[in-house]
């Protein structure tokens, strides 16, 4: 058979440009060539909305699933919010094909701006997905782009772009001993951006996934078809399975993260707490007393404690909620630490440790060896945590536990 491109030409909504304003006969003459070694081609137009951004080229033996990028780079997440959905049409489809299938990104030109350090972490989570990029010599010329060879390297990358931008993080991922653990925004273009992350975390984790989807602003969680396509890859691709649970349900961090569904007017122990103190504190988990920094082992500790504010009869549930789930009542503490500090054998007074006198000399001693930093970090600590380390205080008293 002739090479042929098949493409729906019609922009996937009415004011998206159509596609033959954007993928011109130049674009497909350097696509076939670079797939094929020749420059002879066909093309069939449809008339239809096109889906993901996504057309097909194909060949006697090969079918090729092409996703291209905006002329225009626009927001930090929308310039490849489309190939989600693109890939979970290509998995779909190719799972059934009795041709051998790939998924390709074809660059479109633009003038700049897609060369930023959070998009080449971006470009890694396709390579690592095995995204074959079509013309990343011309689209991102100098540009060096690699998959990733494990989940700490893409840790590290995502921890660095957190640093630099504290201000726009949809997604984090923890290594929690048996498992890794994604905490991901699925409002606006974020949900793509963790729809991404998981897939490239199934190609290459070592152990299995849970998302914990973090919804905001009356958003919804993950469309079906990224959810699909997410299961889909882990099960006939990837490495590592995946869980893909909600916020609602009620989540132990202290107890091996053990969790279960419950409705939504009942949680206050939601995951989205461990969230709020992952952006609150740029994606890094480290003991705020000791500065030990064994992920599956700091636990998110609440200031104002669970079992207070559940008891606060004078707070709608949503006001409790917020209360819970607030990254300014938490701190990062070892099994340790934690522990000593809901037993009410550490307490902190103005963000400084003090040890309470009911532990004799030598278990006072040992404390103070294991807390070297003894003061929360000055920019760490805000007059919201000071509020809630009064409430807790009063709490405990109430409850003779100091």
């Amino acid at each position: 058979m002739k090479a042929l491109f098949t493409i729906c030409r019609l922009g996937a909504q009415d004011k998206v440009p159509n596609v033959d304003t954007v993928i011109t006969s130049p674009d497909l003459q350097k696509i076939c060539y670079r797939l094929t070694g020749q420059r002879k081609y066909v093309v069939e137009w449809k008339e239809q909305r096109i889906k993901g951004k996504m057309f097909t080229f194909e060949t006697d033996n090969c079918k090729y699933y092409i996703t291209y990028t905006p002329k225009e780079v626009g927001g930090r997440n929308s310039y490849l919010q489309s190939v989600p959905t693109a890939f979970g049409l290509y998995l779909n489809e190719a799972y059934n094909s009795n041709k051998k299938c790939r998924f390709c990104l074809y660059i479109t030109p633009t003038n700049g701006g897609n060369q930023t350090r959070y998009h080449k972490f971006m470009y890694g989570l396709l390579f690592s997905m095995g995204v074959v990029f079509l013309n990343a010599d011309e689209g991102l010329s100098g540009f060096s782009i690699k998959p990733y060879d494990s989940v700490r390297d893409l840790i590290a990358d995502r921890e660095a772009n957190s640093i630099r931008n504290s201000a726009n993080q949809s997604s984090y991922i923890t290594d929690e001993g048996q498992f890794y653990h994604v905490y991901g925004k699925t409002f606006g273009a974020n949900q793509k951006e963790t729809t991404m992350l998981c897939l490239a975390l199934c190609g290459i984790s070592d152990k299995p996934v849970r998302l914990f989807q973090i919804a905001d602003n009356d958003s919804e969680y993950l469309s079906d078809a990224d959810i699909d396509a997410i299961k889909n890859y882990a099960r006939e691709r990837g490495r590592a399975q995946i869980e893909i649970l909600n916020d609602t349900y009620e989540f132990d961090e202290d107890d091996n993260h053990t969790y279960k569904p419950v409705s939504a007017d009942e949680s206050l122990r939601s995951p989205r707490f461990i969230y709020n103190l992952l952006e609150k504190t740029g994606g890094h988990k480290i003991c705020s007393l000791c500065h030990c920094e064994i992920e599956s082992i700091i636990q998110g500790a609440h200031i104002y404690p669970i079992q207070a504010i559940k008891q606060r009869t004078d707070l709608p549930f949503a006001e409790k909620l917020k209360m819970a789930t607030d990254g300014n009542n938490g701190l990062w503490l070892c099994e340790n630490h934690h522990k000593l500090f809901d037993r009410g054998l550490i307490r902190f007074e103005k963000g400084k440790l003090e040890i309470m006198p009911k532990l004799n000399e030598n278990d006072t001693a040992f404390v103070n060896l294991i807390s070297p930093y003894p003061e929360i970090e000055h920019n760490y600590y805000t007059s919201m945590m000071s509020e809630y380390f009064k409430k807790r205080d009063a709490f405990y008293r109430s409850e003779k536990i100091y």
